[in-house]
């Protein structure tokens, strides 16, 4: 920046009135800098950038490599010319263009001058920063990334154009930052446009993630990478199940995960028993599962269909409560006979001939007909089928369970592109659990037999389960409600970090008696020479 600043001056005769002013940088970072608003640089960097703003000049980055005679002449500079030519200094007031009431401008400046840790940054900011780190008080060294933002004026400290806050008014900050009930991003990126103190960004994460407000409104939780079912190694080894409603007439659906072969049966009743007996003629015809996957309702939780599973000798699986994914192969089957249904009745056809249809249409080349991959042949229908296509074929098992692996992967491989898992939960960790659109408390009681399934109790007692999308676990500590009584807010936030208090003395660390390890200074032993080329620019070679 200085070198442009030099150049415009020295310049000045031939640049002043010009349209345009393009100037090649190898340095990227000055490009940024100059497209933003002026007050967001550093105070030093504003007084070059005021001194050019006569030019109209577009700066761009360009590789040093590409820079040439910039380059070459860098390297064999004219003597010393210091004197010649004359910089003003601009003298830039940032606290009167502070938009702040004076009451609170007061506040600042007295809570300031009462923090030991903004008093040792001044007088650093006044005396100079030394070379190293290590050599300034411990409490000034999270500034010392930004020592050549940090600026001091009338009282108060400013990152750039920011306010630096005292540590006693971190707490009154973030609430008034929060204010509003915005989310994370949005109040971080609200607070580091006007404000600044290290370490500004975890306090108002942990402010957000801990709002009683935000907890009970907030929405859904992001979905979980895919858990994909086992794929049986024969027909009717895994079924699904499920009940449906259609223009006011019940029925069960059972579909076979291995060949998606379809049965529905019209419920007379919807009880227990009714379910119990229409799976008995199913299980008479196909023969008994190994596994039996069905959502919680009454009809399938009570104790007669237990008992008929243990009778029957069959492992009853269950899906989480408001999660029907987990039974997802039932749930597609219900919306395809809905589909036959709601078709049929519109076309005053037989429903059980589109039934019969879509058990022999082929899933694919491989896979074959539903009836294909279940009974080993086709079953004759209204369409004219050669004898020979009727005959009993199977489909080998190995090639069937192939196929639908490599479904299973592609599917996986296209929603898990936007899912991301989510932490485990333990026995006793408080959460919030969803309940429609709000959320409300509850405490793990335990994890069950299943993936991403808990059991969770209320402040009532009521005992719930529930899928881990359907729960948020509540950071521990509360950022506007401190389990201490004490006014002390400095040991406050530090028991929010999670990190062992480090007292100063004179610049130096005390920490159970821990002295700091001095820097570790490390030099290049690579021999270095001056280019030949580049001692003269008159002879150099290309």
């Amino acid at each position: 920046m200085l070198a442009i600043v030099f150049g415009c001056q020295k310049f000045h005769d031939y640049l002043y009135g010009l349209l345009c002013v393009h100037i090649e940088t190898d340095h990227k970072p000055l490009e940024t800098i100059l497209k933003k608003p002026l007050h967001t640089a550093p105070a030093r960097l504003q007084r070059m950038i005021m001194s050019i703003q006569r030019y109209p000049i577009s700066v761009s980055y360009r590789p040093g490599k590409e820079l040439l005679i910039a380059d070459t002449l860098s390297r064999s500079p004219l003597p010393d010319t210091a004197g010649e030519y004359e910089f003003h200094e601009y003298n830039i007031n940032t606290l009167h263009t502070l938009p702040i009431t004076e009451s609170k401008l007061a506040e600042f400046k007295e809570q300031t001058k009462a923090d030991p840790a903004l008093q040792n940054l001044i007088k650093v900011v006044q005396t100079g920063w030394p070379n190293n780190k290590f050599n300034i008080p411990m409490e000034t060294r999270p500034f010392w990334n930004y020592r050549d933002e940090i600026t001091y004026d009338d009282g108060i400290l400013f990152k750039g154009s920011k306010v630096i806050v005292p540590n006693s008014m971190h707490l009154s900050m973030l609430k008034l930052i929060h204010a509003a009930h915005l989310g994370a991003e949005k109040c971080k990126r609200r607070a580091r446009d006007i404000l600044f103190w290290p370490g500004m960004n975890a306090k108002i994460d942990d402010l957000v993630n801990s709002c009683t407000t935000c907890l009970t409104n907030k929405h859904r939780n992001t979905k979980e990478p895919l858990i994909p079912h086992y794929i049986p190694s024969r027909p009717w080894e895994k079924v699904g199940s499920d009940l449906f409603e259609f223009r006011g007439q019940h029925y069960l659906i059972l579909v076979d995960y291995y060949s998606n072969f379809i049965e529905v049966d019209r419920l007379r009743q919807t009880t227990s028993e009714q379910v119990i007996e229409i799976c008995k003629s199913q299980f008479a015809r196909h023969g008994i599962p190994n596994e039996f996957i069905s959502d919680n309702g009454p009809q399938f939780s009570s104790h007669k269909f237990h008992q008929f599973s243990s009778q029957y000798q069959f492992k009853h699986k269950t899906s989480s409560p408001y999660h029907p994914q987990s039974n997802g192969k039932a749930e597609r089957a219900v919306q395809t006979i809905k589909s036959l249904l709601q078709r049929s009745i519109l076309e005053k056809c037989d429903f059980h001939l589109a039934l019969l249809e879509f058990r022999n249409t082929p899933s694919n080349d491989i896979l074959g007909s539903p009836s294909q991959r279940l009974m080993g042949r086709r079953t004759r229908t209204l369409l004219p089928t050669a004898e020979n296509l009727l005959l009993f074929k199977i489909i080998p098992p190995s090639q069937v369970q192939s196929e639908l692996k490599k479904h299973q992967k592609t599917q996986s491989y296209y929603y898990n592109k936007q899912a991301k898992p989510l932490s485990s939960l333990q026995k006793g960790d408080k959460i919030m659990f969803q309940n429609g659109r709000t959320w409300l408390p509850a405490t793990i009681a335990k994890a069950t037999e299943y993936f991403r399934s808990y059991i969770i109790i209320t402040p009532e007692g009521q005992l719930y389960r529930r899928n881990r999308k359907h729960l948020r676990p509540i950071p521990k500590k509360d950022v506007l409600e401190p389990e201490s009584d004490s006014d002390d807010l400095d040991d406050y936030l530090t028991s929010l970090e999670g990190e062992p208090q480090e007292t100063t003395i004179n610049g130096t660390c005390e920490e159970q008696g821990r002295e700091p390890s001095p820097p570790q200074l490390r030099r290049s032993k690579r021999k270095t020479a001056r280019p030949y080329s580049y001692a003269d620019p008159y002879t150099l070679r290309f």
